[in-house]
């Protein structure tokens, strides 16, 4: 993976606050199909975005949890 995909906005054309405004409603329990309406996102956009900031998600846990050095009982307080 190259460096510049460590930045979740980058290459994206949406607008960094729509996007975030609907991940936020999405990881808040709203459906995608109630987003649909109020942000103008289709559903397959939506997941497009879900899936890459998980992958963002993952790797943000992957830079802090180095060196820790934390017991697995700890893990889940991190």
């Amino acid at each position: 993976m190259g460096n510049y995909q460590r930045y979740f906005f980058y290459d994206l054309r949406s607008d960094k606050y729509l996007i975030m405004s609907a991940l936020k409603d999405l990881s808040e329990g709203k459906g995608q199909r109630a987003v649909q309406p109020t942000t103008g996102v289709s559903l397959q956009t939506q997941k497009r975005w879900l899936l890459r900031a998980a992958d963002h998600v993952a790797q943000i846990s992957v830079y802090l949890e180095h060196d820790m050095r934390l017991e697995r009982v700890q893990i889940d307080e991190f």
